[in-house]
């Protein structure tokens, strides 16, 4: 799948929601993707956001109604004026009648030795945030051993490699757990979609402070989620 679809280029969330609400009979399902890091920016500068129905996440995304989302962070991958920092957060539009399916989110960068997925059954008619934290532990690379078993003939991997050697996945606090994530756990968000505010910018070179820590620098300023969507279907009604 290519890489044109960028977090920048894509449609407002609230605007998305508000005109799913409006415009359709029976309301869409929508998932609202928050992503957060206490990974420096130089450390990290891309991350890419995957969706698709019946995917395990570890095989190369081919499967029809998927998504990829490019997350710039840092100087040296894009132009500075198209860099985002985090957190951020944007909507994928799940197919209607295609709601019960297993659906599959895999956020990786790191040339992919960060890889997390997370695997959902969306509600339908309703609007679940899930929330991802690129934690540092997932990215510090360990020597092979039985306590942190490697892929292959690896002499050494990620924690985050070394979670999905296990058939598991590198989560948001730094550990390997199970890929499922139950509704339950996923926050319930109001149709209108959360406040509309434009993806924040680093000032200087540096991103505002942010509750997990990555993204900080600068004295002043709050951080606003993006805003954003990626629709992985047409919003139909």
């Amino acid at each position: 799948m290519g890489r044109s679809r960028s977090l920048l280029a894509i449609t407002s969330l609230a605007a998305a929601l508000a005109l799913a609400a409006g415009g359709c009979k029976k309301p869409l399902t929508h998932v609202v993707i928050r992503i957060d890091t206490d990974v420096p920016m130089n450390a990290l500068q891309e991350l890419t956001v995957q969706c698709g129905y019946n995917w395990d996440g570890v095989e190369d995304l081919t499967t029809a109604g998927g998504c990829e989302i490019v997350i710039t962070r840092g100087p040296g991958s894009g132009p500075v004026s198209a860099l985002v920092c985090l957190p951020a957060s944007f909507g994928i539009s799940v197919a209607p009648g295609r709601e019960g399916q297993p659906y599959t989110f895999v956020v990786s960068g790191a040339s992919n030795r960060y890889r997390h997925i997370m695997q959902i059954t969306p509600v339908p008619e309703e609007v679940r945030q899930l929330s991802v934290r690129v934690h540092s532990n997932c990215v510090v690379a360990s020597p092979a051993s039985m306590a942190h078993p490697c892929s292959g003939s690896n002499a050494s991997c990620t924690l985050s490699e070394s979670c999905i050697a296990r058939g598991q996945t590198c989560g948001n606090d730094g550990t390997c757990v199970a890929r499922a994530i139950p509704a339950d756990q996923l926050q319930v968000i109001p149709r209108t979609g959360p406040p509309d505010a434009a993806p924040t910018r680093p000032v200087n070179g540096m991103c505002p402070l942010t509750s997990f820590g990555a993204d900080s620098g600068v004295d002043s300023g709050t951080t606003t989620d993006s805003g954003t969507s990626g629709d992985a279907s047409n919003d139909g009604g």
